[in-house]
C-alpha cells in the first residue's frame, strides 16, 4: 500500500465511526468488509404543534428541543426553524428570514382576564444588524363561540400599522390553537 494510500485509509477510518454512510461504506471497502446501514434511534416528544403561514399556505410541524426557565421552550422544524414560546405566546424566531428576535406583551392568562389596552413591543433587525422596536396599543375582546369554547381577539395598532392575534380555548380553559402575528415579513400563523 503506498503512502498516500495508507493516510487515506487511517483518515477514513478515523472518521468511519461518526462519519456519513458514504465515508462508512469508503472506508468497509478499503478494508475489504462489508458495511450495514447505520440505525438511528430517536427519543421523540410525543408533543408537536402544527404551524401554518396563513398568507403563504404553507403548513409544517414542530417539536420542542429545548427547555428553559420561565416557562420558555424552544420548538424546531425539520429545517432547524426554531420558535421560542412562554406557555403558548410565541416570543421570538430564528432562520424565518425576518426574524423576530424577542418580544414583550401580555401572558396568555393575562390576555384571557384583561379586556383594557396594553403594550406590546417587537424586536426585529434591519438590514444593517440595527435593532428595530415595534410599539403598539392593543386591546382584547371575547368573541362569541359555542359550547363553553372562548374565542378571544387581540386587535394592535402601532405607527407601522395593525394586526389581529386570535386565541381560541376549550371548555377546560387550555389553548387550542392560536393566530399570531410575526412581523410584516412573516405575517401572521395559525399554531395547534
Amino acid at each position: 500500500m503506498t503512502r498516500a494510500a495508507l493516510l487515506f485509509a487511517v483518515v477514513l477510518g478515523g472518521l468511519a465511526g461518526c462519519a456519513s454512510p458514504i465515508v462508512q461504506k469508503a472506508t468497509a471497502l478499503m478494508a475489504g468488509t462489508t458495511v450495514t446501514a447505520p440505525t438511528v434511534i430517536t427519543a421523540l416528544d410525543a408533543r408537536q404543534k402544527t404551524m401554518t403561514v396563513l398568507d403563504k399556505n404553507v403548513a409544517f410541524l414542530i417539536v420542542p428541543i429545548k427547555q428553559a426557565e420561565g416557562g420558555v421552550t424552544v420548538w424546531s422544524s425539520a429545517d432547524n426553524v426554531q420558535f421560542t414560546f412562554r406557555g403558548d405566546m410565541l416570543i421570538s424566531t430564528r432562520g424565518t428570514g425576518p426574524d423576530l428576535m424577542s418580544s414583550s406583551g401580555p401572558s396568555l392568562s393575562q390576555i384571557k382576564t384583561r379586556n383594557g389596552p396594553f403594550a406590546r413591543k417587537y424586536h426585529f433587525l434591519d438590514g444593517s444588524d440595527q435593532s428595530v422596536v415595534l410599539a403598539y396599543n392593543c386591546s382584547v375582546k371575547d368573541m362569541l363561540v359555542p359550547k363553553g369554547n372562548r374565542h378571544v381577539v387581540e386587535d394592535c395598532s402601532g405607527s407601522e400599522g395593525s394586526f389581529r392575534n386570535e386565541y381560541l380555548f376549550g371548555a377546560d380553559g387550555a389553548v387550542s390553537e392560536t393566530i399570531q402575528w410575526l412581523g410584516s415579513g412573516n405575517g401572521r400563523f395559525l399554531i395547534k
